[in-house]
């Protein structure tokens, strides 16, 4: 059971990680878009 519920938590970290990196992404490139209109990979 133990092996179990750690598999279980697991997952659900997976799964927060990724809802972060994604909206993180998100944002960035909406800001990046907002701020340069087409100009993200410059500095």
């Amino acid at each position: 059971m133990r092996i179990r519920s750690a598999y279980s938590v697991n997952k659900k970290l997976f799964f927060v990680v990724l809802m972060i990196v994604s909206l993180g992404t998100i944002i960035l490139t909406m800001s990046a878009f907002g701020e340069d209109g087409g100009k993200v990979h410059r500095r």
